[in-house]
């Protein structure tokens, strides 16, 4: 994974509150160090992001996991990672449909060898993100799953729709389809 990108998901710590942060940081130490130490531009292994996701999980729970992957791509997209594509977003127009286009494009930014995203329009409040060849480790984890809905949920809360949802839906042994919903007044 790319580090800026693990470097803004430990960022998003801090919104968790001091307490959990600590916990967190204590559980996934050598990981966090490592993320911390590196340059933005370089790539780490996937199993870091894998621990720090599952140490989240553990300490806050599956909503606030959520919350914490929804905040963390939030972030991400106001570093110069992933800025062009929410730039590129609000000139072809801030829609749930363009967010989700926009993700196999940032996926390929993000995740090196991490398996192949495409994107599914399914109605005009639906669409959906089809993850394939999905590494083992990410799939075998719930939270890892859990926290990657949040980040789509994040990626349609920035285009103006806070309620919209992603919903895991695994399809295969190494296939993931995220279903996602919002309002149709968008």
């Amino acid at each position: 994974m790319r580090v800026s990108h693990l470097q803004s998901n430990v960022l998003a710590l801090k919104a968790l509150g001091p307490a959990e942060e600590a916990q967190i940081r204590k559980m996934a130490a050598d990981e966090i160090a490592q993320i911390e130490d590196s340059v933005r531009v370089a790539w780490l292994p996937l199993a870091l992001d894998v621990v720090l996701t599952e140490a989240v999980g553990a300490v806050c729970g599956e909503e606030r996991l959520r919350q914490w992957g929804r905040d963390a791509i939030v972030k991400s997209g106001e570093g110069p990672l992933l800025r062009p594509f929410f730039s590129a977003l609000r000139r072809v127009g801030l829609t749930p449909h363009a967010a989700l286009k926009a993700v196999p494009y940032g996926w390929k930014v993000v995740y090196e060898n991490c398996g192949e995203v495409r994107y599914k329009n399914v109605s005009e409040t639906e669409g959906a993100i089809v993850h394939e060849n999905v590494p083992m480790m990410m799939h075998q984890s719930l939270a890892y799953l859990i926290g990657t809905a949040g980040a789509l949920d994040g990626a349609m809360a920035i285009v103006g729709d806070r309620s919209a949802t992603a919903t895991v839906e695994v399809i295969e042994p190494n296939a993931v389809n995220y279903a996602c919903r919002w309002r149709a007044d968008l």
